[in-house]
C-alpha cells in the first residue's frame, strides 16, 4: 500500500510532566513507547516517522509566555522538516 505523503510527523500537547513518560515516572511508558502505534502505521503504508514535538505539562495552566515559546519551538520544528 503507498500513500501520496512520505512523512509523518506528531505534534502532541501532553498534560502530564516530561519526567513521567519514563519506565520508572507514574505514567511507566516513554513517549516513544506511547507513539508507537502511529509509528507503525507510518511504516505500514511506507511513510518515515519523524521525531515527535511535544509540549509537556500542558494541563498545568501553561502561561502566555510558555504557549508563545511553545509555538516557536513548533515552527522552528515544521521548518527543520519540511521538504
Amino acid at each position: 500500500m503507498d500513500c501520496d505523503w512520505e512523512r509523518v510527523g506528531l505534534a502532541i500537547s501532553i498534560g502530564d510532566k516530561q519526567e513521567n513518560y519514563q519506565p520508572e515516572g507514574s505514567v511507566s511508558f516513554t513517549v516513544d513507547e506511547v507513539i508507537a502505534p502511529f509509528k507503525a502505521s507510518a511504516g505500514h503504508v511506507g511513510a518515515v516517522a519523524l521525531p515527535y514535538f511535544a509540549v509537556f505539562g500542558a494541563s498545568f495552566q501553561a502561561s502566555d509566555e510558555d504557549i508563545n515559546h511553545s509555538a516557536k519551538e513548533y515552527i522552528n520544528y515544521i521548518l527543520k522538516h519540511r521538504q
